[in-house]
């Protein structure tokens, strides 16, 4: 039998072929697609009622987030994005005030703060978080691209943070292989809708209580 990882990159690679052919065959239906999942997260009370937002800025084929950070600077939300630190294996919260300005290819040529950008934040300052991924599942769970790095992240924040990924309904499945160290988010959102994977989060958002309601 295949070990964890072997697994685990097998369903990646697969996935991630599915992705890039998507944007290859269909730009304009990924394009709404993506405006159409960004348009689902703006409609949660968990959203609206954040004034700190951790947003993945999205690269190659991934659900366009640009729109979305722009957007929640706009409306006067305080942004942190990832900010890499590969020798040392590490995420760090960054603080940006302007996408156009603040942000240059970095880590693996995705976009993060410019060296003179940057302002390292702490993650007990999130109210939620935008994680990205490759592969989900019917329980939250989820295949990233192999660092760990949201894994590490999720492992800092309260229980009461909302931790929602987005992708795609092509990167959906019904179970992908976990370790112990794997954790689940909260909710899931494609351009097919929002599913919740913490009771006390779908309960929240239909009732329209605060953020910080205690974890399911």
């Amino acid at each position: 039998m295949n070990s964890l990882k072997e697994q685990k990159t097998a369903l990646r690679q697969e996935t991630l072929a599915r992705r890039a052919h998507f944007l290859k065959t269909s730009p304009k239906a990924h394009e709404e697609a993506s405006w159409t999942i960004c348009q689902h997260l703006s409609t949660l009370k968990s959203y609206r009622k954040a004034q700190t937002l951790f947003c993945f800025v999205s690269f190659g084929d991934e659900v366009n987030t640009h729109p979305l950070i722009r957007q929640a600077l706009k409306e006067g939300k305080r942004v942190f994005v990832p900010y890499v630190v590969p020798k040392e294996k590490t995420m760090i919260p960054a603080e940006i005030t302007d996408f156009d300005q603040d942000l240059a290819p970095g880590y693996f040529g995705i976009l993060e703060p410019k060296a003179q950008s940057l302002r390292l934040q702490k993650e007990d300052l999130i109210d939620l978080v935008v994680a990205p991924g490759v592969l989900f599942d019917a329980a939250g769970y989820r295949i990233g691209y192999g660092g760990g790095f949201y894994d590490r992240l999720f492992q800092k924040l309260s229980p009461k943070v909302p931790k929602i990924a987005i992708g795609f309904a092509l990167q959906t499945t019904d179970s992908v292989p976990k370790g112990h160290y794997d954790l689940p988010v909260d909710a899931l959102i494609t351009e097919k809708g929002i599913r919740f994977f913490s009771l006390a989060l779908e309960a929240q958002e239909k009732s329209g209580g605060d953020i910080g309601a205690k974890k399911s």
